[in-house]
């Protein structure tokens, strides 16, 4: 449920990418398996790495998480250049920024 907000049930574990435990449903069937075997988890995401609120792909104008033509069943999404677990640009494929997918755990 999109309206959820899942909440950390204690501090953020450093790891490649930031993760913590959760506990409170219906979150604690978040996903997994889950990084050390912590059972539910949630990426702790920083603020680099949301979704812009707005952004173009191919001359197209998009908002948030998005498909796109070439992703129609895979959302995604540019982020911050200081995002440093995202995608890297690649203007040869018209990709301007950094982006991630929206089911990597690291959904804004």
């Amino acid at each position: 449920d999109a309206s959820v907000t899942c909440t950390c049930a204690g501090d953020c574990v450093n790891a490649a990418i930031p993760y913590c435990a959760v506990a409170n449903a219906p979150c604690d069937v978040a996903p997994s398996p889950s990084p050390s075997n912590v059972g539910a988890f949630m990426y702790c995401v920083p603020d680099a790495c949301k979704c812009l609120d707005s952004w173009t792909y191919n001359s197209q104008q998009y908002t948030g998480c998005s498909t796109t033509p070439d992703s129609p069943s895979n959302p995604w999404c540019y982020v911050s250049d200081e995002c440093a677990v995202a995608y890297e640009k690649n203007t040869t494929l018209g990709i301007t920024s950094k982006w991630k997918y929206c089911t990597d755990g690291l959904d804004s």
